[in-house]
């Protein structure tokens, strides 16, 4: 089944550059990310498959319980994108088997220097992991990466229905604001959602890093609400052989995907790789943008528009 939104009914004749623009950069970012990961994963199952040192092979099956090729690949790959490699083989090694003929703090000591020594020769040979540059690490605080995720995605899936979604919406949004008005609230959606994300998991043993635009299209969906909660979006239904388009008013639809995700969040057994939080927040900050921001904007919009407020 899908069901998606893909335009706003409302009449415009300028181009969204902005939206345009950040449109072709997801899909850009997402293809290296998709070139690179297929070279990464390549090169780390090409080096598990190197016969290695007696001792290394030893101290791999006691650390992680096999030093099979499919186990080294699984390690070596988890410990590279870990936020800490150290601290990650460091707990790996305290929760392994000790090493015969070794006192324990002597045993984990040369067990963590051969399996660093190991990881360094894997690094060598890896051409690196480029999500891991872009993605936001919620207990990294760093704004540029803020930024990154936004344009960083998981699938092609992700960033394609991300970008349906997205168009649907921003595309008006832009028209109404203007351009430059429009990249600010696109940064501020960025920073601000992943700023929330870092501080709703402050306290998070192993909080997961994030990426993907959706928490940008909450904030531009309720922000088109804002501005004309009984504007009309255009959908589309699929299911089978049967499908077909219809108007739903703005509001609806966005109560419905805001519904949608607090329920979710709520029955969250934390399996789910959809990050909730941004997709909320994203919600909220939209429409305080909306409020704070553009509140005499609004009124002109809907009398242009031949519509009443809706609160």
């Amino acid at each position: 089944m899908f069901f998606f939104p893909y335009k706003a009914d409302l009449g415009h004749d300028q181009i969204p550059f902005i939206t345009i623009i950040v449109a072709i950069l997801c899909l850009a970012v997402y293809f290296g990310q998709a070139n690179n990961e297929e070279k990464f994963f390549d090169a780390s199952a090409e080096f598990c498959k190197q016969p290695t040192k007696p001792l290394v092979k030893l101290v791999m099956s006691k650390t992680f319980g096999s030093s099979s090729p499919q186990s080294c690949f699984n390690n070596l790959t988890s410990i590279y994108l870990a936020e800490d490699s150290s601290a990650y083989i460091n707990k790996a090694v305290a929760e392994g088997k000790l090493l015969n003929g070794y006192s324990k703090e002597r045993g984990q000591a040369l067990s963590i220097a051969i399996i660093e020594e190991y990881f360094d020769d894997y690094k060598l040979a890896s051409p690196g992991y480029d999500t891991q540059q872009l993605w936001y690490a919620p207990q990294s605080w760093n704004p540029l990466t803020m930024i990154t995720a936004a344009f960083a995605h998981g699938s092609w899936d992700h960033v394609i229905f991300n970008l349906f979604f997205f168009f649907a919406f921003a595309a008006a949004v832009e028209m109404i604001v203007g351009s430059v008005y429009f990249l600010a609230v696109l940064m501020g959606l960025s920073v601000g959602t992943h700023l929330l994300y870092s501080l709703f998991l402050i306290n998070a043993i192993e909080p997961r890093p994030t990426v993907g635009l959706s928490g940008v299209v909450m904030g531009v969906m309720t922000l088109f609400a804002f501005f004309l909660p009984k504007g009309k979006i255009r959908c589309f239904f699929w299911i089978i052989f049967f499908f077909r388009r219809f108007s739903i008013p703005a509001w609806l639809l966005v109560a419905w995907f805001l519904g949608w995700n607090v329920f979710d969040f709520i029955n969250d057994d934390g399996s789910s790789h959809v990050n909730f939080q941004v997709h909320l927040t994203g919600g909220l900050l939209g429409y305080l943008f909306g409020w704070i921001l553009f509140r005499a904007q609004r009124k002109r919009v809907i009398e242009l528009a031949a519509l009443e407020p809706l609160y």
